[in-house]
């Protein structure tokens, strides 16, 4: 049976390992899914409790990279090989990068959610000519 890795949401004619972060539950729906062996879902570690005392800028960059090498943990050893990939972005940067080695290294399609949203919100944090706001334009992220 085929397999697909699923960042957000995926096809119900694949075995799905649904990835994100623990947060609302999972949507009754797709509980039958769970039962079945449909879809599996990981959840990203939480980061290290020691983080909160951390300055808030120092934080969200240590927050940054645990979140990358958790997923760059998973996705390039943990999880079983799929076939493809589907990243809905936003996050952009730098999950792009770890799904795209993820799919270089099993032979995986990688398939974006292209919308821009990631340049929408770059733009209203960081003012719409920032250098990383351009780049999520010109990428069409």
């Amino acid at each position: 049976m085929p397999r697909a890795w699923v960042v957000v949401l995926g096809d119900p004619g694949y075995t799905i390992d649904l990835i994100g972060q623990r947060g609302s539950p999972i949507l009754n729906d797709l509980q039958a899914h769970v039962k079945h062996g449909r879809l599996r879902v990981t959840y990203l570690p939480e980061p290290p409790a020691a983080l909160a005392r951390c300055p808030r800028a120092l934080r969200l960059v240590l927050k940054a990279l645990h979140q990358l090498l958790t997923l760059a943990w998973l996705t390039l050893f943990s999880l079983p090989r799929p076939d493809v990939i589907l990243l809905q972005l936003p996050p952009a940067i730098p999950t792009m990068a770890v799904l795209r080695a993820a799919a270089l290294r099993h032979g995986a399609r990688l398939v974006f959610d292209w919308h821009n949203y990631a340049y929408t919100l770059m733009g209203l944090s960081m003012g719409p000519r920032h250098p990383l706001a351009s780049c999520c334009l010109f990428w069409g992220w």
